[in-house]
């Protein structure tokens, strides 16, 4: 008996275990599947972003450098740069 009862119990933690690793796996694609566009969204608003103001600062003459590792940190130094410019004119 002892033995069935351990059967049992490792049968029902394995079932139990399956249980959870499926609603995380359920919940992974829900979020994936509302948050992705989102995100992907970002992403294109970003190199949009990027592509402008690089755009505006090459027809204003300035050389913007992208040394920086963050896309948005970039994006505000083109700005600034920008604005300085404008500035200065």
């Amino acid at each position: 008996m002892p033995a069935v009862a351990a059967y049992r119990a490792r049968a029902h933690g394995l079932a139990c275990f399956w249980t959870h690793c499926r609603a995380a796996w359920r919940f992974r694609d829900s979020w994936l599947s509302s948050w992705a566009p989102a995100l992907a969204g970002s992403a294109a608003c970003i190199r949009d972003a990027q592509e402008r103001l690089t755009a505006a600062s090459h027809d204003s003459g300035i050389v913007t450098i992208n040394t920086y590792g963050a896309a948005g940190k970039r994006i505000r130094v083109a700005a600034a740069e920008i604005l300085k410019q404008g500035e200065k004119q």
